[in-house]
């Protein structure tokens, strides 16, 4: 026993309070006996003063206080019994007979418990799980949405609870089969091609605005990721991307535009990240993005191809695809002594001496 409560080896086993903690919680074993060398209370070195968690260390410093007590603190009194999260007044339980009960989620597999975060309550059953708070009410989670929603941190990912049943999109049968979650900062999307994917904040409201599912996106295939240039943030979606920063905000990018700009390097590239979602040309005729740095536009007989700089500054004075010029039908490219890039009507031509733009007719 002198073993156990000293030389700073004791941890606490409750899952609860382990998971509140990042896994590891370091109980106050000093490696000489002292007074409040005890199970029942947290490091002191651990746990610093005001931390929250401090609450449950066995000294009070002068001046210290801990007015809240600190996630760790609620994991372990739910651990032992206390319902720190409050009690969902029988809400989880109205929700599973309202539902169908056992014929959709099957038979419980556990008591109702509180959440790590000390705010909700669930019951896990045979076929999925009843999360509830105080703030979101009591809402079933299925399948792959709730194996991904727990992959991802559950209730401290960033989609928070869940705020909606899982139901099929509108139209199912015409849309991929799709299912869905609405949670407090985000959705879950899922259909048996696509898979279970979140997608949140901006990107999620630029979708919403396209359309959900039945937009040119389509569904998401990836969750929301940073950029490796580590600026943004990105969805990928079954046919294209939506890609946001703080400057430039949410925009979506498809097809062959998309393809264009991915094979130039995507952000990372020389045209930087979307500006616009992909619009109609005014001739009819096309569809463009605008970036940061340049342009892509593309048609059926002439593809997509990039054009930046000052050609593009020259073509823009001259009416874009309006002007005698028309469609770029290549990308911006080397020549001796400059850049050059091919139109349908002709030839632009920088040069680096100069600094100016020579115009061509085909």
């Amino acid at each position: 026993l002198t073993e156990a409560l000293t030389g700073g080896r004791l941890r606490g086993s409750g899952p609860a309070g382990r998971a509140a903690a990042g896994g590891v919680l370091t109980l106050y074993a000093p490696s000489f006996w002292a007074s409040g060398s005890s199970y029942s209370h947290l490091d002191e070195a651990s746990y610093p003063a005001s931390s929250g968690n401090a609450l449950m260390t066995p000294i009070v410093m002068y001046g210290e206080a801990e007015r809240e007590p600190g996630p760790a603190v609620i994991g372990m009194l739910n651990d032992i019994g206390y319902r720190a999260g409050g009690d969902s007044g029988g809400a989880i339980d109205a929700l599973y007979q309202a539902i169908g009960g056992g014929s959709l989620l099957g038979a419980p597999t556990s008591d109702e418990l509180a959440t790590a975060d000390g705010a909700g309550r669930f019951r896990n059953y045979a076929g999925g799980a009843i999360y509830w708070t105080a703030a979101t009410g009591a809402h079933e989670i299925q399948g792959a949405i709730l194996g991904l929603w727990r992959s991802l941190g559950a209730e401290y990912s960033g989609v928070g609870y869940p705020t909606s049943d899982e139901f099929a999109v509108p139209n199912a049968a015409a849309h991929g089969n799709g299912r869905y979650n609405h949670f407090q900062n985000g959705s879950i999307y899922w259909t048996p091609a696509s898979g279970a994917h979140e997608v949140r904040g901006n990107i999620r409201a630029t979708w919403a605005a396209l359309g959900w599912e039945t937009s040119p996106e389509g569904y998401p295939t990836t969750d929301e990721t940073g950029t490796p240039d580590g600026h943004g943030r990105y969805n990928h979606f079954q046919n294209g991307s939506i890609y946001w920063t703080p400057g430039t905000g949410a925009h979506e990018v498809r097809g062959l535009i998309r393809d264009t700009w991915a094979a130039l390097g995507w952000e990372n590239g020389p045209e930087g990240y979307p500006v616009n979602n992909e619009t109609g040309t005014p001739d009819g005729r096309g569809r463009y993005n605008h970036f940061q740095n340049g342009s892509i536009y593309w048609t059926p007989g002439t593809g997509a191809h990039e054009v930046r700089g000052l050609i593009r500054n020259t073509w823009a004075a001259l009416g874009w695809e309006t002007s005698w010029l028309g469609y770029p039908t290549t990308n911006e490219y080397a020549v001796p002594g400059g850049r050059a890039e091919n139109f349908t009507g002709g030839r632009a031509t920088w040069s680096a001496a100069s600094g100016q733009v020579t115009l061509t007719r085909s």
